[in-house]
């Protein structure tokens, strides 16, 4: 991302954060799914924005991260919540809905862009051999297939050891199917 397109994101960012702030209290929900859209618009520039806002920044943008990390959350946007939290620790953020958000959304899209024209059966053997040799992602692609009972009887107690390993191995939203019921 260059300075000038960051400078143009965080000035549209500050503008509906304006709005936000002069809004009628009716019209509040319209400001706020505007704000979320804009942000889950563009995942990558929201990822670095996320990276350089600054506490009064993220206030704002608090309100509606669960939204936009329910919408396209993945690896990269789950990190981006840790360091941004971590980062401004003196201010007290709970971001822990929008990373469980992040999560669960990163694990339902995975599900659903799982290989195609295969019998589920026969994904869950693919996905399986390349998790075997090592592969994060197909880790928790096995997680979620056992959990869900895709292509596999469900056995969630392997589903939780897989996610775990997934997790163990860098694919941070392994941690939304390790901590499901």
């Amino acid at each position: 991302m260059t300075d000038s397109t960051a400078k143009q994101f965080d000035a549209r960012f500050d503008a509906l954060s304006r709005k936000l702030r002069k809004v009628d209290v009716e019209k509040i929900d319209a400001c706020y799914d505007e704000l979320a859209d804009f942000l889950a618009s563009d995942p990558a520039a929201t990822v670095a924005f996320l990276g350089r806002c600054d506490a009064k920044r993220l206030k704002v943008a608090e309100t509606v991260l669960e939204s936009v990390a329910d919408r396209v959350g993945d690896d990269a946007f789950v990190a981006a919540l840790v360091a941004v939290q971590e980062r401004l620790s003196e201010f007290e953020f709970d971001l822990t809905f929008a990373l469980d958000a992040a999560r669960i959304g990163a694990a339902r899209r995975a599900m659903k862009s799982g290989a195609k024209g295969l019998s589920p059966l026969e994904a869950y053997r693919e996905v399986l051999a390349a998790a075997e040799s090592g592969d994060a992602d197909a880790m928790f692609q096995v997680a979620l297939r056992l959990y869900f009972g895709n292509g596999v009887a469900r056995d969630v107690e392997a589903a939780r050891a897989m996610a775990t390993k997934a997790l163990d191995s860098g694919n941070l939203a392994a941690a939304a199917i390790r901590d499901l019921p």
